[in-house]
């Protein structure tokens, strides 16, 4: 608890009933702020989540609009050329 009232709390000025009261609001403000820095975390990564996940789809549409294609056209012609030169040698 807060080290300025716990001189307060430890003393005999307040009823155990008013201590108790007092204990029992400090600890619902402390899960309410818990409970806040945890909605605020979740948020915060939610949005990342969200973020990152539209950085990679659009780096995977860029892959497959650009990438892709040039390594098939590279891969089909190499095959094209292989399958030629499987003809010419059993050609002979």
């Amino acid at each position: 608890m807060l080290d300025a009232i716990k001189p307060l709390l430890d003393s005999n000025l307040i009823t155990e009933e008013t201590r108790q009261e007092i204990n029992e609001a400090w600890e619902a403000k402390l899960n309410e702020a818990r409970e806040q820095a945890r909605a605020e975390l979740r948020e915060e990564f939610a949005q990342r989540y969200e973020h990152d996940k539209s950085v990679m789809v659009e780096a995977l549409d860029k892959m497959e609009q650009k990438v892709w294609p040039q390594k098939f056209k590279r891969w089909l012609l190499k095959s094209n050329h292989l399958q030629k030169i499987v003809s010419v040698s059993k050609a002979r």
